[in-house]
């Protein structure tokens, strides 16, 4: 009898013994898919945060209990979580609360893709804003396909090849004033070469990099030619 005592404990404690074994075999493969710190970039609050994801994952691990559910009690063992752990007691309480107010925001984000097409008065013509007549008096750049030219009187404006129109060089930002007056009167008329004005070559309104050219000068230009 004390025989049978014996085989009996002894053939317990060696399932117990393979129990444990699969259950820290478990563990260390749980373990073994965590990736380590060291792996862990980016910037400072990244690094930390991807230290505390691993710290989390290796706690799961560890959280894993020394309990065996025996699928085979001879030969192998499943480790079970703790949350997974059977519980032979059952306890049930009834109480009445008055329910939480309970407030859900919710955030819609909504991604639209649009095209816009862009409709307005479109120009064929290219302009060549520098040295555009020859020593005859040609328009040279016509030979590059340019049809815009930059002018200074209005014997360039004329001697201009048909389908090439004139943009007048001003380079004066004084206002409205008889200067200014005198250079656009003789353009003004139905010219059909006359495209417009080039009333000044970058404007500085500070005077600081180039004389004083305020924006009020030149919109009073802009509404003389206009009126």
């Amino acid at each position: 009898m004390v025989g049978a005592v014996l085989m009996l404990a002894g053939g317990a404690a060696a399932k117990a013994s393979h129990c444990r074994k699969d259950c820290k075999q478990d563990i260390k493969s749980c373990l073994a898919l965590v990736p380590p710190n060291k792996d862990c970039t980016g910037t400072k609050a990244e690094k930390r945060g991807c230290r505390k994801t691993h710290a989390a994952q290796r706690k799961t691990c560890h959280s894993l209990t020394k309990l065996c559910q025996q699928q085979n009690p001879s030969m192998s063992g499943t480790c079970l979580l703790a949350s997974t752990t059977p519980s032979t007691t059952s306890t049930t309480t009834t109480t009445r609360t008055r329910p939480p107010t309970t407030t859900t925001t919710t955030s819609t984000t909504t991604s639209s893709t649009s095209t816009t097409t862009l409709v307005g008065p479109v120009t064929a013509l290219h302009y060549a804003p520098n040295h555009n007549f020859d020593s005859s008096g040609s328009y040279v750049p016509a030979n590059a396909g340019f049809n815009l030219a930059d002018v200074s009187n209005v014997s360039q404006l004329d001697s201009l090849p048909s389908g090439v129109k004139g943009l007048v060089w001003l380079g004066l930002c004084n206002g409205a004033d008889s200067s200014f007056i005198n250079a656009v009167q003789p353009f003004v008329g139905d010219h059909p070469k006359l495209f417009g004005f080039y009333l000044m070559d970058e404007p500085d309104p500070t005077g600081r990099w180039a004389p004083l050219c305020p924006a009020a000068n030149l919109m009073a230009e802009s509404d003389w030619i206009h009126a």
